[in-house]
């Protein structure tokens, strides 16, 4: 039997459900302040102002006002913006959609490549579809 090793991918044979993000620990403490959103469809944490769906110069005809208003405000105004709204979680949303799997999550320091010390954060959940 060949092993093929990707960089990157994670894959399984199974019809159970699996998903793991890695992030900084200044990233997760953001999506847990709702300053970060969880991308569902990518299993990554984006920033609110830069989402690849989201034409913002539209949405700042829309709401002249985007660049002033509070991180709570955008949020609200993104869901009712975005056509597909399960696709950006806030971490709220993210226990209540992941709710049926078993949930993880683990800190961990990480080394980069040049040697520095980085605290990182994995989580995930797991289970059957």
């Amino acid at each position: 039997m060949k092993i093929q090793i990707r960089q990157s991918v994670f894959e399984t044979n199974s019809s159970s459900v699996h998903a793991i993000t890695i992030c900084t620990k200044e990233e997760y403490d953001k999506f847990v302040k709702k300053e970060l959103l969880y991308n569902y469809y990518d299993n990554k944490l984006e920033d609110i102002n830069e989402l690849k769906d989201v034409d913002y110069d539209e949405l700042k005809k829309k709401y002249p006002e985007w660049d002033s208003l509070s991180l709570n405000v955008k949020m609200g105004l993104l869901h009712t913006f975005l056509i597909d709204d399960e696709e950006y979680l806030t971490y709220p949303e993210y226990l209540d959609k992941t709710n049926n799997y078993e949930r993880f999550v683990t800190f961990h320091d990480i080394t980069d490549e040049k040697g520095y010390t980085i605290p990182a954060v994995a989580f995930g959940y797991s289970g059957w579809s």
